[in-house]
């Protein structure tokens, strides 16, 4: 296989986008808008006529050329159109350009890895089908969904949906234990992501609502290849306190069951809010964080960016 290596001006990115939206583990972090929004030099490996495709999202520091993971992104890797075995996967990670020292990235769950000098780490992801009717998808939810939900509507949240993009970015940034975690370059990032979604109707905003009528959590999901991925989220004190996100996310699953789409909880490494997926009887998938680090042996890599699990989904 002849994998070759664009730099972003080489790129087609009707051809690359075409290539995402008919791969059978296409996801919307690929698409060449969500990476524009997340990394803005973005290159790419691209095989048999962008068939098979690989976002690579480098930076540069202190002229050392790497990878990273982007912010609002789980999980990139390989894309393709047929199935893809581990020899193919490691023809990709092989074909990443000597020059780029360190990297540091996301495969999806599709991507099985046996590259032998690469440190992986196993990462989880649950996701939740919606096929079913919502009578059978809640005899799935454990007492804790149950009991948030009714702790909800007890508090009388209420749950609407098209809450405005301002409205939201409000929420995140004056929830205080939130508003440190996001820069405002990653604020700006999320702006976009939701106002290109909203406009091309692939994105939505869900808001609840406290007795007194204000806003007191939201979530934005996008989606794309008959997957809904719950992209952020923000709960206040009030929220929180009131459950507010179990309320939110049963709606969500009500007014989506029975069609052909699954909830992508995007995962957690965290005890606690991977406990809220499962609750709702959304099921594990395993992926892979792959790393390498060619950097010359007397150089010690920049500590590394903060965590990017800021979803507020507590009990």
């Amino acid at each position: 296989m002849e994998i070759t290596y664009l730099k972003q001006n080489q790129i087609n990115f009707k051809k690359w986008d075409a290539c995402i939206a008919s791969s059978f583990n296409g996801n919307a972090y690929a698409y060449s808008w969500f990476l524009d929004a997340v990394s803005e030099n973005w290159e790419a490996l691209v095989a048999d006529n962008y068939s098979i495709v690989m976002p690579l999202t480098s930076r540069t520091k202190f002229k050392i050329k790497y990878l990273f993971q982007p912010m609002f992104t789980q999980q990139l890797g390989i894309f393709s159109q047929e199935t893809l075995d581990a020899n193919i996967v490691e023809q990709f990670i092989n074909a990443i350009p000597k020059r780029i020292q360190f990297f540091e990235i996301n495969l999806n769950k599709y991507n099985p890895i046996q590259h032998k000098k690469l440190h992986t780490e196993k990462r989880i992801t649950y996701q939740l089908d919606l096929i079913s009717t919502f009578a059978e998808i809640n005899r799935n939810y454990k007492g804790n969904a149950l009991r948030n939900i009714k702790k909800a509507k007890k508090n009388k949240i209420t749950i609407t949906r098209n809450i405005t993009p301002n409205t939201y970015l409000e929420l995140l940034k004056n929830t205080a234990r939130l508003s440190k975690l996001y820069t405002e370059e990653d604020l700006n990032t999320l702006r976009k992501l939701i106002s290109f979604t909203l406009r091309h109707k692939i994105g939505s905003l869900y808001g609840a609502f406290d007795n007194t009528n204000t806003l007191c959590a939201a979530g934005f999901f996008v989606n794309t290849n008959r997957k809904s991925i719950f992209l952020n989220s923000v709960s206040n004190d009030i929220g929180r306190k009131t459950s507010a996100m179990f309320l939110l996310i049963d709606y969500f699953i009500q007014w989506n069951t029975e069609k052909d789409l699954t909830l992508d909880f995007e995962g957690s490494q965290i005890t606690g809010i991977a406990d809220f997926y499962k609750s709702f009887g959304a099921h594990p998938y395993t992926y892979y964080r792959v790393r390498k680090n060619r950097l010359p042996i007397f150089i010690r890599f920049l500590k590394k960016r903060k965590p990017t699990e800021y979803l507020t989904i507590e009990e």
